[in-house]
């Protein structure tokens, strides 16, 4: 027997031998029956390498189940986000402690890893559905909590319902809701970001930090190399965009240009010398102004998609202006354009056939034989 180089929490290390067959065979030490014999639990493999390695895996596993077959799902919960904290963005990092700190988990926060059932986490999913919570949110909570119990124990499976994810409606802004928004924010801090998230499709968290030396007037290109998020005490940060598709360089149209052009000396490092916030709040006021319909600053990068849509143009290309590393939100702006256009298409549809003229009947129906 040759013992496994590891500490462990059972009541002897593993120990393996060479089988009969060339099969290497390690054996950890589970326990005792009622007899006082003892019990092993054997790992058989083709090598030893492989034999003790499962043996180790087991025994980690059975020290972490031993370990934290007391931890609430909160402590849990909170170790979990602690653990993937170096991998997260400020932004996500600051969304898993809002969570963590919300409501959305008291049905089992003090309840030990030990003690959920299937029935206690499918009444808790219940409850997220009574509070008429989105499909989407609700798989994002699910999502947490799978990634909590698996800090815990990996084979942990839990049979539930989640409801259906459905198809959020966009809302896509007409040519004549975008001119108006930039005839009536022409000189104000605000112009710049409704024209570069329409004529340019740039993010709300890109624009916010857009600097100068992003911009090259003479060739007409602009860097998009960061974004403005909110991190866990409120602030502001700027960091690298979330994909690499998100950094990019494009070219800028003239109507932009001219705009920059127009505001370089609003500031003398930021493009737009404004929080995310205040763009925001200042949209909202120009469109309760104007009396408009309210959309989202976000959906101006819809008006944009539409755009390249309309004119034909590729989706490569139009997925690298926009920053996207596929043409998801494409094809999302494309089916709710066709949709729009579902009862045009009817009536084209409907014309053609009561108009058409087929060759039976341009010939003599008298001499046709009957269909029956």
């Amino acid at each position: 027997y040759v013992p496994l180089l590891m500490p462990t929490t059972l009541t002897e290390s593993p120990a393996g031998r060479v089988m009969p067959s060339g099969s290497w065979r390690t054996r950890v030490l589970v326990g005792k029956s009622e007899e006082g014999k003892k019990i092993y639990k054997s790992f058989t493999a083709s090598t030893k390498k492989e034999s003790e390695y499962l043996a180790a895996e087991f025994l980690m596993m059975h020290k972490r189940i031993e370990s934290s077959d007391k931890m609430l799902f909160k402590d849990a919960m909170l170790n979990m986000i602690e653990l993937k904290k170096p991998t997260l963005s400020p932004s996500t990092f600051r969304n898993y402690m809002q969570i963590y700190n919300c409501d959305y988990f008291d049905s089992i926060k003090d309840f030990a890893i030990e003690k959920l059932t299937d029935k206690i986490v499918q009444q808790m999913i219940n409850g997220w559905i009574d509070r008429d919570l989105s499909p989407k949110t609700i798989q994002n909570l699910h999502s947490m909590f799978l990634s909590t119990i698996s800090t815990v124990d990996k084979r942990l499976i839990f049979d539930t319902r989640l409801p259906k994810k459905y198809k959020s409606d966009i809302y896509i802004p007409a040519d004549e809701e975008v001119d108006l928004l930039i005839a009536n924010s022409r000189d104000t801090l605000l112009e710049l970001p409704i024209l570069l998230a329409a004529y340019m499709g740039l993010r709300r968290s890109e624009i916010v930090a857009l600097k100068w030396s992003c911009v090259d007037f003479k060739k007409r290109k602009l860097t998009i190399n960061s974004a403005a998020v909110i991190n866990i005490n409120n602030e502001e940060i700027v960091k690298k965009p979330k994909s690499v598709a998100g950094q990019r360089t494009i070219d800028i149209p003239t109507p932009v240009l001219e705009a920059l052009t127009r505001h370089r000396n609003d500031d003398a490092v930021m493009v737009v010398p404004l929080t995310g916030a205040a763009i925001f709040n200042r949209f909202r006021k120009l469109q309760k102004k104007l009396n408009m319909v309210e959309f989202r600053f976000h959906d101006l990068r819809h008006y944009n998609a539409s755009v390249m849509l309309a004119l034909g143009l590729p989706d490569k290309y139009a997925m690298e202006r926009i920053g996207h590393s596929s043409n998801a939100i494409l094809k999302n702006v494309y089916q709710h354009t066709m949709k729009e256009k579902q009862s045009e298409f009817s009536e084209i549809l409907d014309d053609f056939f009561v108009n058409r003229k087929t060759d039976d009947t341009k010939d003599d129906t008298k001499n046709k034989k009957p269909l029956y």
